[in-house]
């Protein structure tokens, strides 16, 4: 199960942007999550962020038994990284390039592969 997977309903994700690490085998993409429309106004729909269930992914390529290519991923949401890293890590700094080095120790990824999930 993907955290978009586990989004209450009415609530989307947003990809904002992301990076490939430096072996270009990991990719990371910042998703922010809204919740249901709140109200509208002459631009459309107002949606409010919820910082809370927003997340990072990261997704490499695996080999299936057939030899197909897939990929393979895990999730983290603020939530989550803030029970992790404490009450310092602010959702400005979490959703900033200043997670780039912070993201594979969060994401259990390292230089050799992914480790097994907890």
């Amino acid at each position: 199960m993907t955290v978009t997977d586990a989004l209450p309903s009415g609530y989307h994700a947003q990809p904002a942007w992301g990076f490939h690490d430096p072996s270009g085998r990991f990719a990371y993409e910042l998703h922010r999550v809204y919740g249901p429309m709140t109200d509208v106004d002459a631009r459309g729909p107002i949606c409010r962020i919820d910082e809370g269930m927003s997340f990072w992914s990261v997704t490499w390529p695996t080999s299936a038994a057939a030899g197909d290519q897939r990929p393979a991923g895990r999730q983290i949401s603020y939530a989550a990284a803030r029970k992790l890293r404490g009450s310092h890590l602010t959702f400005e700094r979490f959703s900033s390039e200043e997670m780039r080095d912070e993201l594979p120790r969060l994401l259990h990824v390292s230089d050799d592969g992914p480790a097994p999930a907890a």
